[in-house]
């Protein structure tokens, strides 16, 4: 919502770098190499979506389409030798009017290559291309599935009520034969990629009955990742849950596993994954699922994050507690604000402005953001340096392929 993107570590949760923008960024891509950040933003008043690519090592604008879209970039998805690049459009802020429009851009400059009118009844909700980049595949919120070919535009097949509810993701398996639907129905549905035919549904997938608030449908089906070889699908759940799926030729298997929590963190090594519940925070061991430490706080828990020795929480009650990554008891409580912690961030080491002054976090509350010795707890004295300018500006961490990467992740730790 501040119109900007950040590149976290996604072991330790920490900022490699942040790009600026002018809209509020809707949806983002990686190219395969790590090196083109692709961006859809919803627009502004008065304005239209706009597409934009930044160089992922230094976050230098190299594109900007200024119209891509009438009112927003729902989704976008990048071709697999990141040649071309596919948009569809969203509805107006107050969903008086839509666009149901999907354009091809040619993903090296941004010019526009042919646009598919009128592509669902409703706005385009989801968009996933075949391994071999030959098609692509929408969802629209009529609830509709569609095939495209890629170079032509060409509809190859469209599949009218895929599901009973709205369809929120789509995943293409991948060696190509195999689609697959998530949905606010619960189900997850497996369809031939080639024909449109169902194969399969996955009844339930997210378990809480639909219960609509406001316009959040508690057990939509919002994400689906598939494991690079194939073998394993992760859902994602409104409800709060994750889901890992063993998958043969299509067919779901078995729930892998299954989390109802409200907040996690993995730490640098892979071998803890960390909770919070209420008042207390509780260490896992990632190979065994057993409990390693478990550290209560006066203070609901509102935001962690960790290094390779460290624990950060912050509280409801403004206070920032940092412990040792196996300890039960706290190494120091600092009184970092007036108002709940809404992010705490661990820095770069090799920023310019840190050399003096040691490990440091970063914490914030909706008004003010401040600098900490991770050694001390004590307060870090910036004059009238903003904390987060370099890490703008010193967006020469390169980018990594984190799609990728959080998929082999994922396949490790639940083999």
């Amino acid at each position: 919502v501040d119109k900007s993107i950040i590149v976290w570590d996604i072991h330790g949760l920490n900022v490699l770098a942040m790009v600026y923008c002018d809209q509020v960024p809707q949806t983002m891509q990686l190219s395969p190499n790590g090196k083109v950040l692709f961006s859809g933003y919803r627009a502004e008043p008065d304005q239209h979506g706009k597409l934009a690519a930044h160089d992922a090592d230094t976050g230098v604008l190299l594109w900007q389409t200024d119209c891509a879209h009438m009112y927003q970039v729902c989704q976008i998805v990048l071709s697999p030798d990141s040649s071309l690049l596919v948009s569809g459009g969203g509805p107006q802020t107050d969903h008086n009017s839509i666009d149901n429009s999907i354009s091809i851009w040619n993903a090296s400059n941004g010019k526009q290559v042919y646009t598919i009118e009128n592509a669902h009844k409703d706005y385009i909700v989801a968009l996933q291309i075949s391994p071999d980049g030959e098609s692509f595949y929408s969802a629209g919120g009529d609830r509709s599935i569609s095939a495209w070919a890629t170079v032509s535009g060409e509809k190859l097949w469209t599949t009218d009520q895929a599901h009973e509810g709205a369809i929120d993701s789509l995943a293409v398996a991948p060696n190509g034969f195999t689609l697959f639907s998530g949905s606010r129905d619960k189900d997850i549905n497996v369809w031939d990629s080639s024909t449109g035919i169902k194969i399969r549904a996955h009844v339930g997938a997210h378990k809480e009955s639909a219960q609509q608030v406001g316009v959040l449908i508690k057990d939509a089906i919002s994400a689906l990742v598939f494991a690079p070889d194939g073998s394993k699908l992760v859902s994602v759940g409104m409800d709060k849950s994750v889901s890992f799926w063993a998958c043969d030729a299509g067919q779901i298997l078995k729930t892998k596993s299954a989390l109802q929590l409200p907040q996690y963190v993995v730490n640098p090594d892979a071998s803890l994954v960390l909770t919070t519940t209420e008042h207390a925070v509780t260490s896992w061991s990632a190979i065994s699922g057993q409990v390693v430490a478990t550290r209560q706080s006066s203070s609901r828990t509102s935001v962690l994050n960790m290094n390779d020795e460290l624990l950060l929480t912050g509280h409801e009650d403004g206070t920032v507690t940092i412990w040792g990554q196996h300890g039960s008891e706290p190494v120091h409580i600092t009184a970092a604000h007036e108002s709940r912690v809404e992010s705490i961030v661990i820095p770069p080491p090799n920023l310019p402005w840190l050399r003096s002054r040691g490990p440091v976090f970063i914490s914030t509350d909706r008004h003010s953001s401040k600098v900490w010795s991770l050694e001390t707890g004590e307060a870090v004295s910036c004059g009238d340096f903003d904390p987060f300018l370099p890490l703008s500006a010193s967006a020469r961490v390169p980018f990594s392929a984190l799609g990728m990467a959080l998929s082999n992740t994922l396949a490790r730790n639940t083999t």
